[in-house]
């Protein structure tokens, strides 16, 4: 696992991130930076360990990483323990495919979840924008096949989060709220970033 990660300094000028408050910000920053994250932007964690973590207390982490879900930056599959970076591997380069290929031994430290299946997606999509080398690298290191249809929308180098629809937004914002409050011990779902949590049993965000 690599002991250090790109970051590039044009971040403070993406309106998503400058749009976070502090702690989003902050929050964003260690997961790209956490030493557990693999390669493929996918890592085993929990909203309460993390949070734990940065002592921070849990509706405070809560509130602001329901920023980042909001804002797609960050998908987290509750049931699973599954956190995903979908535009991580957009500025973490393999330097051959070699590297590419040596990737694929920190897939099993994956939680086995559908965030896995895009995070491997997402992997195929940055080999595809290379050389035909990476390409040829991630079919001998994935040999099995993934739908068509995860395969050219999960572009981690090309594609971009689509916004959700009035009736996901509408959902997320009722159900979800409720969900979410419950988990964090009583809170009232109606402070900002909580109707952005996707924690209930069964839901991906």
């Amino acid at each position: 696992m690599a002991h250090y990660r790109k970051i590039d300094v044009r971040i403070w000028n993406d309106a998503k991130f400058s749009g976070l408050s502090n702690s989003a910000k902050l929050i964003f920053l260690f997961l790209v930076t956490h030493p557990q994250m693999t390669a493929l932007g996918a890592m085993r964690a929990t909203p309460q360990g993390l949070a734990a973590e940065l002592q921070m207390e849990l509706e405070t982490f809560a509130e602001a990483f329901g920023e980042a879900l909001a804002q797609g930056m960050a998908k987290h599959d509750r049931n699973s323990c599954c956190i995903y970076l979908p535009n991580f591997l957009r500025y973490q380069s393999a330097e051959s495919p070699n590297v590419l290929r040596n990737w694929s031994k920190q897939v099993e430290y994956i939680p086995e979840c559908e965030l896995k299946t895009r995070a491997i997606a997402g992997l195929r999509g940055y080999a595809e924008g290379l050389s035909k080398g990476f390409l040829k690298a991630f079919k001998e290191a994935f040999p099995e096949d993934f739908p068509e249809s995860v395969n050219s929308k999960q572009r981690a180098v090309s594609s971009k989060p689509k916004p959700p629809s009035q009736g996901e937004r509408l959902h997320l914002g009722d159900t979800h709220a409720r969900g979410a409050a419950e988990e964090i011990g009583g809170h009232d779902g109606n402070a900002v970033g909580a109707e952005n949590l996707d924690w209930p049993a069964g839901r991906v965000s």
